[in-house]
Order: C-alpha cells, then structure tokens, then sequence
C-alpha cells in the first residue's frame, strides 16, 4: 500500500521538476549556441544566417550519424580464400574469392586472371570437373588442391538407345541397344546436333520429330533398365535449350533415345 501524498507535497514535487527541466532546458540551449558560434561569420554570434544554419545543421547531422554508428556493433570481417588456379596452357595465378561462395564465383575469378571465356569457364578440382553450383567450402580442397580452369569445348553426355520392338507382350516395347557417349558443344541449341544426339542409322532414316529424347538423372549404380518403361523421373529433351542447360557439364544427367519401330522389328 503506498504511503498517501498531500497537496503540499505535490506541489513541492513539482517545484522540484520544472526547476530541473529549466536547467536542463538552458544547459542545452547553452551549449547549442556556443555549437553555433564557430559557423556565425558576421559579428552577431548568437544568431546565423541561412546559409550559416544550413551548414551548421549538416556538421552536427554528421556528428550525430558518427556517434550512433561508432556505437554499432562491428560487422564480421569476410573470411577470404586465396585458391592457386592455372589453365590448360601451364598459366598460374592466385585468386581471392569469399571462402563462402559457389564454384561459379570460382571460374569467373579465374577467368578474368587467366583471360579465358567466363561462359565456357569451369573449375575442376584434382582432374574432376565441379557443379557451378556446389559451395567453395565443401570441397574439402586440402593444403595444396590442384585446382585448373577448364575451357570446356564439349560436354560429354551418357546415350542409351532403345530400339521399339514388336512380338508378345513380352517382348513388345522399347529394348535396349546400346550404351555410348557422346560429344555436344556446350552452348549451341540441340537442334542443330541432332545428328549427333541421334544413331547415325536411325537419324538417315527418319524425321526428327520421329524420335523420342528423354534426359533423367543417372542412378547411383549407373544401371538402365533393358527394356525402357519410364519411371526413371525423365523430362522431354527440349531441343532449343543448349547442352549445358539440359545436362550440365558433371556427368549427372543422361540420355535415353527411344527409336520407333521399323518394319519387321
């Protein structure tokens, strides 16, 4: 229970409040005008001109930013990565990139300190081409990694070609034929390499629209099933994107062509 408050005493209370709000009020106006005097150019230091105040408001705005940023707690510093990187050609440079970015930020440093094409540029790590997208720091690149620019002129592409059949429900379908690879240049639409996404064979004997291209992720074991029936999670090839758009350049993605019947097949 608080303790009860005359009139009197209240009055006193506030006696009190505005005698310290007076003083405060004049120790600021005090100090705002010896703040002002070094800005008066005129012989009347008390007041300031427009211009006089203009420049005075931007000195003590600055003041003001300085001190509340001073207060800040300081941003950590990037941790950097220094990465010795050499082409094809024997050239070696060091480049500094965030030991936090992706492979891509990688390849365009080194291509601007190698003078290579940043768009046909990747990086490959102790002989294996790395995804743009992993991260820098999941490399694992060890104490002295042996880390080459790669101006990739082709990608090579895993093909499986299945040959339709017919006959018996069992043996009707598309079988396996064979398994090769092939070479694509990495920009250029698949529209124009039809003849090498395509058996020779079969690309001399039917239309393009004829054949059915398929792309899927290879498996873990790199096994394809003998007889195709989907279900490998396999999108339609798109002939107007490039190879490096629908396969990439680390080998992951593969290609089924599935051949339609011919004749007594």
């Amino acid at each position: 229970m608080g303790l009860p408050v005359d009139e009197e005493s209240i009055k006193v209370r506030r006696r009190r409040f505005l005698h310290l709000l007076s003083s405060a009020s004049a120790k600021f106006d005090q100090a705002a005008t010896e703040s002002t005097k070094q800005f008066a150019e005129g012989e009347d230091k008390s007041t300031l001109s427009e211009e006089e105040f203009a420049r005075w408001f931007r000195e003590l705005l600055k003041e003001s930013i300085g001190k509340h940023v001073e207060k800040q707690v300081p941003l950590p510093k990037m941790e950097m990565l220094t990465v010795k990187v050499k082409s094809l050609g024997g050239t070696e440079k060091e480049v500094e990139v965030p030991a936090d970015c992706t492979v891509s930020m990688l390849a365009e440093a080194a291509a601007a300190e190698l003078d290579l094409p940043y768009a046909q540029t990747k990086i490959s790590v102790n002989g294996e081409v790395v995804p743009d997208s992993a991260l820098l720091s999941s490399l694992e690149l060890g104490s002295d990694p042996e880390v080459t620019a790669v101006v990739m002129d082709t990608i090579k592409v895993r093909r499986h070609v299945y040959n339709m059949r017919g006959g018996g429900p069992e043996r009707r379908g598309y079988a396996l034929l064979a398994t090769d690879e092939v070479e694509l240049p990495p920009r250029a639409k698949l529209a124009d390499h039809l003849d090498k996404l395509v058996p020779q064979e079969g690309y001399s004997h039917r239309r393009p629209e004829e054949f059915d291209l398929k792309a899927f992720q290879a498996t873990p074991s790199s096994q394809v099933p003998k007889k195709w029936q989907g279900g490998m999670n396999e999108v339609d090839v798109d002939l107007d994107a490039t190879a490096e758009q629908v396969f990439g350049v680390d080998g992951h993605v593969e290609l089924s062509v599935l051949v339609p019947m011919r004749g007594l097949d």
